[in-house]
């Protein structure tokens, strides 16, 4: 696969929307993860067509919405339904008490790849966690989250095209092995407190 030539086509898609393409793809994403789709996808596609400062903030405000209408929808609009869905758990019920006691733990529950998106924001708006406190936490998860994800991605396109690829791709390398590690102590953490018990 010619991976200089598929960023190419997609810039030129991109290109239709003009100054607006960033909003346009940022809306894409809210829709789509509200709907259960997963956000990993998008934010490495970010680094690819907006660059790193870019994308990283095109990828930090559409979470950010995401994350806080998933949220609001749970706690508002559809909370019976989503109640329905996810509340009578044991899983959901562990998760609720220990976020009213310990509210930092939003940022391991982000932190851990296993627990989709949506799935995170429409069960936090059943606890009884404030939505600023909610807001605050995952906001430190997602910027976190996102810059890894959009600088190791656009790293690991520049050494792929570059002439000076050893030292990119190492350079890549190394921050994929820092966020795996982080993400490693991440999940054994959430596994200690149960977040990921069945």
């Amino acid at each position: 696969m010619d991976l200089q030539r598929c960023v190419e086509v997609a810039h030129t898609w991109t290109a239709h929307f003009g100054a607006a393409a960033p909003v346009a793809y940022g809306a894409f994403y809210v829709v789509s993860t509200l709907l259960g789709a997963p956000g990993i996808p998008f934010a490495i596609v970010a680094g690819l067509l907006f660059g790193s400062l870019g994308a990283v903030s095109v990828m930090t405000v559409a979470s950010s919405v995401s994350a806080m209408v998933g949220f609001l929808i749970a706690r508002h609009v559809a909370r019976d339904a989503v109640a329905y869905r996810f509340g009578a758990t044991e899983s959901f019920q562990r998760l609720s008490g220990l976020v009213e006691r310990q509210a930092w733990v939003v940022v391991i529950i982000r932190a851990v790849p296993v627990l989709p998106f949506a799935l995170v924001n429409y069960s936090l708006g059943l606890t009884a966690m404030s939505f600023w406190r909610y807001l605050l936490w995952s906001e430190i998860a997602i910027v976190a989250g996102d810059a890894a994800i959009v600088l190791g991605a656009r790293a690991l396109y520049d050494a792929a095209v570059s002439s000076s690829a050893p030292g990119g791709l190492l350079s890549a390398m190394m921050a994929g092995g820092f966020l795996v590690v982080g993400l490693f102590g991440f999940r054994k953490r959430a596994g200690a407190v149960g977040l990921l018990d069945r």
